[in-house]
């Protein structure tokens, strides 16, 4: 792999984390705020399926999380991959939505964000520098 390719995956894959953070503060919220954030569409189906990019950001290699952070995000991956099909049910109607998301299994998805969200702040922050050093060297090479 060359050193280019080596910075396109690095850049894949902190771009892939980068957004599911965006997912993981949603989950981390209450039904409503979660209803209301995906603007009632699909919530419970979208919200799982963004979710589940977990599984992806545990088995690759080019950024790297501490075992705590390993086991926590296997945490999640279980919670979502066993969502009843009541939990996932959508509707027309918000309140199809909030009865949805309001299903005691996305309770457990909740609890698991919000503590994921506090072992993950070190990979964070790792995050935001990788982005925070891009934008130096873009804002360089614009102004050469």
């Amino acid at each position: 792999m060359t050193a280019s390719d080596e910075s396109d995956e690095r850049d894949r894959w902190e771009n892939s984390y980068f957004y599911f953070l965006k997912t993981l503060s949603i989950l981390a919220e209450s039904p409503a705020e979660q209803c209301a954030v995906m603007d009632y569409y699909n919530v419970a189906w979208e919200l799982r399926d963004d979710g589940l990019v977990v599984d992806y950001l545990m088995r690759q290699d080019i950024i790297k999380f501490t075992d705590d952070q390993i086991e926590r995000m296997k945490e999640l991956s279980s919670a979502l991959h066993t969502l009843s099909g009541e939990a996932l049910k959508g509707g027309r109607a918000r309140e199809d939505h909030l009865k949805a998301m309001s299903n005691p299994s996305w309770q457990a998805v909740r609890d698991i964000a919000k503590k994921l969200l506090v072992v993950l702040v070190p990979r964070t922050l790792e995050n935001r520098k990788y982005f925070e050093a891009h934008a130096l060297k873009s804002n360089s090479r614009s102004t050469q």
